[in-house]
């Protein structure tokens, strides 16, 4: 996959290559019923970066089943096809504006080290703090993670949980994750759980056993088990989940039963990261979800996949980094690179799911955007033969 503001509108001789990408997830509340109740429908670019995904419900409008948005992520990448930016979008009393952003910070092996997630603040016209979460990397393993909430009257970071993750040196199997909290006053930091995994001889997960630490016996719990049924490929067939009481008593609760198409494997497809998560080889068709009540299956959901056509285009340019204040903005936008200043330069205006709405030039390194409607846009600036690209929130 390509950089995000790498679009074909300025590709010269470019190669085409046919693919196919995660078009949408229809979620069934009710078995019966021939409208989904909730969707997810995601929107890529011509290098087949996942650049906005949409949540909401479907209602039944009559003569149909009608989509209705409730929220929107649009993600924006790097030059080395990184995610460093998701913008969260909700709705309000029918209108759909700004809430939090999340930013992305890689080291030189590509690792996610940093993540903050930080809300819009309408009442200072900024980001806020909030979040901030740190990785740590031990041979490509993620092995530590903390969790950091920012206090506004004392002006620091708190540490608020941490999780450890061990790995078997052989194998490079995850063997267990512990997750310690910490007291928001005195941040003293106390054990909280642990699960632990474990494999089949062929490499995939076979068990995930998650355990509450006792502080009375100083020892860890069982609460729950997952079971899972993979074929030969890794995908996860069936997966059950079992309660165990104080008393070790494991009790029937929930399945999930997914059906794959195994002509397709998963990294042939474009698809989020998230439905990368597991170690299942073929692409997801199907998701079934029942619960164990009064001695049978109960249905609680289902979740059907489906996927498109989609035209990547390779690119021979390369952009340079723009740098666009204030941001976000209301009224006028100025580029600060310095080679822009004093200048008449061409200006691309994309929308955040890849449309094309503006082609000028504008003079003296700025740019008024008072009539654009409010949202995330990507801007590419021509200047001579050097390219720059970047993007700002209209508000």
């Amino acid at each position: 996959m390509r950089n995000i503001i790498l679009l074909i509108l300025l590709f010269i001789g470019s190669l085409e290559i046919c693919a196919q990408s995660l078009d949408s997830v229809l979620i069934y509340k009710d078995a019966s019923s021939e409208c989904p109740k909730n969707k997810r429908a995601f929107t890529y670019n011509d290098q087949g970066q996942n650049i906005l995904t949409t949540y909401g419900e479907i209602v039944s409008n009559g003569s149909g089943c009608e989509f209705i948005i409730s929220e929107k992520d649009s993600l924006v990448y790097d030059d080395f096809n990184q995610l460093i930016e998701i913008y969260h979008f909700a709705e309000t009393d029918g209108i759909i504006s700004i809430r939090t952003r999340s930013l992305y910070y890689y080291d030189e092996h590509g690792n996610d080290t940093i993540r903050l997630i930080e809300p819009w603040n309408p009442f200072i016209n900024n980001w806020s703090k909030w979040i901030r979460v740190v990785n740590t990397y031990s041979n490509g393993n993620l092995v530590e993670s903390t969790s950091y909430a920012w206090l506004e009257y004392t002006e620091e970071w708190t540490n608020l949980f941490r999780t450890e993750r061990n790995f078997d040196p052989v194998s490079n199997r995850l063997v267990d994750q512990i997750i310690f909290v910490s007291d928001f006053l005195t941040t003293e930091e106390t054990t909280d759980s642990r699960n632990d995994y474990y494999f089949n001889n062929l490499g995939y997960l076979e068990e995930d056993l998650y355990s509450d630490y006792k502080d009375s016996t100083s020892s860890f719990l069982l609460r729950r088990i997952k079971k899972y049924g993979t074929d030969n490929f890794g995908n996860i067939l069936q997966l059950t989940t079992f309660t165990v009481d104080s008393n070790d008593v494991q009790t029937l609760s929930s399945r999930a039963i997914n059906t794959f198409n195994t002509d397709i494997e998963k990294d042939q497809v474009d698809i989020p990261s998230y439905f990368h998560s597991d170690t299942s080889r073929h692409i997801l068709l199907q998701g079934m979800q029942d619960d164990w009540v009064n001695d049978e299956w109960v249905f609680r959901e289902k979740k059907e996949y489906y996927y498109s056509e989609l035209t990547k285009t390779d690119d021979p340019l390369s952009y340079k980094k723009l740098k666009i204040f204030p941001n976000p903005a209301t009224a006028t936008i100025h580029f600060s690179n310095p080679e822009l200043l004093e200048r008449n330069i061409s200006v691309r205006l994309i929308k955040s799911d890849g449309t094309f709405i503006l082609n000028k030039n504008v003079n003296q390194g700025k740019m008024n955007i008072d009539q654009l409607p409010a949202g995330l846009y990507y801007v590419i600036l021509r200047n001579n033969d050097t390219h720059f690209k970047g993007s700002f929130i209209k508000i």
